[in-house]
């Protein structure tokens, strides 16, 4: 955890993150600062094509995005919660997803994330009888076919 590491960047990903440079630089080009230099064409910058600085993107561009989104206050660090839960419920393999949280093993993930997961925390088995009984039916329709009457 911390260290650099690769990320898959889905289609959407990679698209937002390729049209945001762009953004960037013909911003900078209006500014007159002209074409960022390599290794300097970050994708989020500062007014003046600079690095953005963290405590400026959290006090106020994070908290003030939270504000209007009726969201209630939170860190940015957060978004890695919602980021694991949101893949595993729609059935990410975890190792795929350890991977991409920079953890060796998927352990952590249910140790940490999984009560995030909608109907992880039922104890009561409502989610396993239901899913059970929709694929029960139609077989059970055709053994009730062909019992005699």
């Amino acid at each position: 955890m911390g260290g650099i590491r690769d990320v898959d960047m889905l289609p959407p990903v990679v698209e937002a993150m390729k049209a945001q440079k762009a953004q960037q630089a013909a911003t900078c080009l209006k500014l007159g600062l002209g074409a960022p230099e390599s290794g300097r064409d970050y994708v989020f910058s500062g007014s003046r094509g600079g690095l953005l600085k963290p405590n400026f993107l959290r006090d106020y561009i994070w908290y003030s995005t939270l504000k209007k989104a009726g969201l209630r206050r939170r860190t940015m660090y957060q978004t890695r919660h919602t980021f694991a839960s949101n893949a595993l419920a729609a059935g990410q393999a975890p190792s795929w997803v350890a991977q991409m949280l920079g953890h060796t093993t998927p352990e952590m993930l249910f140790t940490v994330y999984a009560r995030y997961i909608p109907n992880r925390t039922r104890r009561d088995g409502s989610a396993f009888a239901s899913r059970m009984s929709e694929a029960a039916l139609p077989e059970a329709q055709k053994a009730l076919a062909v019992i005699p009457k």
